[in-house]
């Protein structure tokens, strides 16, 4: 599957890559002759305007013929019209442009994936507590794993991020958290603790504050948030601690993951 994989994945990059020669070319009125993806023997082809569309077997490569491609073509071209949509008799910044224009794609269509992909469902970890840290202030406060934090300071919060937002500036306040436990409203008041850490370089100093949780996602401590989800169904809750998997003990997420 693997190598399938990889063909598809090379077929889209050399489409997109030639699409970008192509239309840059029609656009600046270049006369493309063929439009080929792939190598090996001719699948499928067709002819449309005046360009001839063709898809060989293996998508590992792909060319744009266009019209007096080559200084030394020009000198074979019959008539004037030609001349005028030969490649080479255009002017050096539309050649430019036709040129870069593959590899200018090729860095676009990541860009637009990750957008696309961004458009679907959020994957961002909810405010679910998954460890607490002993001897911190959120186990002083009485937080416990599997607590849904909703506010803070009375902003509502839904996601881990925005629990991180919310304490990295706050090492010296108290904050207010609430939170639901077994379905009931609770909140506590805690101060994060005040931390530093430099860059790598040991240049920049950073100041923030920290309650000592961390997410569900991390340790082996689940937040089930589909209620359709298998776990979900096989009776698994936010806040339970995974102790082993099909005999093995974990200890953290990964091995969970595994």
């Amino acid at each position: 599957m693997s190598f399938i994989y990889f063909i598809i994945m090379v077929g889209i990059l050399v489409f997109v890559h030639e699409l970008g020669h192509f239309l840059v070319a029609k656009a600046v009125d270049v006369k493309v002759l063929r439009f080929s993806v792939g190598i090996g023997p001719r699948v499928l082809g067709f002819v449309r305007g005046e360009t001839e569309y063709v898809l060989c077997a293996l998508p590992l490569g792909g060319y744009v013929q266009m019209l007096g491609g080559d200084f030394s073509d020009l000198e074979a071209l019959p008539d004037e019209e030609d001349m005028s949509r030969a490649l080479m008799a255009k002017p050096v910044w539309q050649r430019s442009l036709v040129v870069l224009a593959g590899p200018l794609f090729n860095l676009v269509l990541p860009v637009l994936i990750y957008f696309i992909v961004g458009l679907g469902q959020t994957t961002a970890a909810p405010a679910i507590v998954g460890e607490v840290f002993v001897d911190s202030p959120a186990a002083r406060a009485g937080l416990q794993s599997g607590d849904v934090l909703t506010a803070i300071n009375d902003e509502p919060v839904k996601y881990w991020h925005d629990l991180l937002d919310s304490v990295r500036d706050a090492y010296d306040q108290d904050l207010k958290i609430d939170f639901t436990r077994d379905g009931k409203a609770r909140s506590v008041t805690l101060r994060p603790e005040k931390k530093t850490s430099t860059d790598f370089l040991g240049l920049n100093v950073q100041t923030y504050g920290q309650v000592g949780i961390h997410s569900g996602t991390y340790g082996p401590t689940l937040a089930v948030t589909d209620p359709e989800s298998v776990a979900a169904k096989a009776g698994l809750r936010s806040g339970d601690r995974v102790v082993t998997v099909n005999g093995a003990h974990v200890e953290r997420f990964d091995q969970l993951e595994a």
